[in-house]
């Protein structure tokens, strides 16, 4: 099963930017929003930036990588798994962590 498209998004206190990357793994497309930090942004405000993000691609992404401010712990990850899920879909592969850590992204 392919991995791609992929999507990556990288949030922090001031803005979030994403890309989606195709199976050569060259940008099909990316952009830039608002603030992506968990600690900042209610379960709300969390999923209309994903649907925003979901809005401006050409097509749907097989998995989401995410790296945002305020992942400290598993309740926060679940939380992001749980909402990109029901925007993206259940089945969707999704990879969580820390803006910090957002280099996981490239490297599995």
């Amino acid at each position: 099963m392919s991995l791609f498209p992929i999507l990556g998004i990288e949030g922090g206190g001031t803005k979030t930017t994403w890309c989606l990357l195709d199976e050569n793994e060259k940008v099909v497309k990316s952009g830039k929003l608002g603030p992506g930090n968990v600690t900042l942004l209610d379960d709300y405000q969390l999923g209309r930036l994903f649907e925003d993000i979901k809005g401006d691609l050409p097509c749907v992404p097989c998995a989401v990588g995410v790296g945002l401010a305020g992942v400290v712990n598993v309740k926060q990850k679940n939380r992001v798994t749980g909402i990109l899920r029901k925007i993206f879909g259940e089945t969707i592969t999704v990879a969580v962590d820390h803006d910090a850590k957002a280099d996981f992204l490239l490297s599995e």
